[in-house]
């Protein structure tokens, strides 16, 4: 970011995503839980996969310029 001259970056949620839990488990003290828990996005990037390899692929390939950030410059001073 600094090579950039970026100081912050902020995700922007996509307004036709919708929320999802974070698990996909059937589990009783999971779901007891459940509200404590992150949520996830109906689509990327705001997906988890709970998949080393496609987590691995998607941060290998997919640009870090995205719509759904938001890159901000330093301030001169």
């Amino acid at each position: 970011m600094e090579g950039h001259g970026y100081a912050t970056v902020t995700p922007v949620a996509d307004p036709t995503l919708t929320g999802r839990t974070f698990l996909d488990m059937d589990t009783a003290y999971i779901n007891r839980a459940m509200n404590l828990f992150p949520q996830q996005g109906s689509h990327g990037p705001w997906t988890v996969d709970q998949n080393y390899a496609l987590d691995r692929a998607r941060w290998r390939t997919d640009p870090v310029e995205d719509p759904a950030l938001q890159f901000t410059a330093t301030q001169a001073g």
